[in-house]
């Protein structure tokens, strides 16, 4: 769901079913906040789609949802922690 040209809402199932993330986009470049998608973050994007999240409810769909954010951003912001770029 876009809100105006720099900012889309995406559905990012997995840690709750009705979990979502923005897209936000400055300059040619994307920025994801992840909330609790990514907990915490890692330049390697393998080791970002499957960090532990005890607290999922579905760890299948949660990986799901964090490739699909990956291959959108150029930078994750997680809930905790400092944004990184997406290698």
């Amino acid at each position: 769901m876009p809100f105006g040209k720099n900012i889309e809402v995406i559905h990012t199932p997995g840690h709750t079913p009705e979990h979502s993330s923005l897209l936000i986009y400055i300059n040619k470049l994307t920025y994801a906040v992840a909330g609790d998608l990514i907990w915490w973050a890692s330049e390697r994007k393998e080791k970002l789609l499957h960090l532990p999240d005890p607290f999922a409810y579905d760890m299948d769909e949660l990986v799901k949802s964090r490739e699909n954010l990956l291959d959108k951003a150029d930078f994750i912001i997680p809930g905790h922690g400092n944004m990184v770029k997406v290698k």
